[in-house]
């Protein structure tokens, strides 16, 4: 089975994922846009921290489960960059989300946002 690491994920096959993808760019957008501010004295170094913990939020929790629910259950194989060892998903996975550690939850989003990190077949990615 080959994976390829520096291809982008294929988001228009998977509306779910794309929708995160797309908030996930506008949170952090936001965020640069909240970084200002705070260098101009036009929020407190609290409001940042709140917006950046409601990003995490939604990147651990919204975002994950979105390829969580797309791709457990469907017998895929993912790698490691890293490492080049190859698992099978719903085994590296658990069968419920909520168990799922943060480390498991950020490998998850990164099989489609991040280029050198977890990946599933190169057929997900153009």
């Amino acid at each position: 089975m080959k994976f390829v690491f520096d291809k982008r994920f294929k988001f228009e096959e998977y509306p779910e994922i794309m929708k995160c993808h797309n908030e996930y760019d506008a949170l952090v957008n936001s965020l640069y846009e909240k970084d200002d501010e705070f260098d101009n004295g036009l929020c407190k170094k609290e409001d940042i921290e709140i917006f950046r913990k409601k990003i995490d939020d939604f990147y651990w929790n919204e975002y994950a489960f979105s390829v969580f629910k797309e791709f457990y259950g469907k017998g895929l194989v993912v790698s490691n960059w890293e490492t080049k060892k190859q698992y099978n998903f719903d085994e590296k996975y658990s069968s419920k989300f909520e168990e799922l550690s943060i480390g498991e939850r950020d490998s998850l989003v990164s099989l489609v946002e991040i280029k050198y990190a977890w990946k599933l077949p190169k057929e997900f990615y153009k």
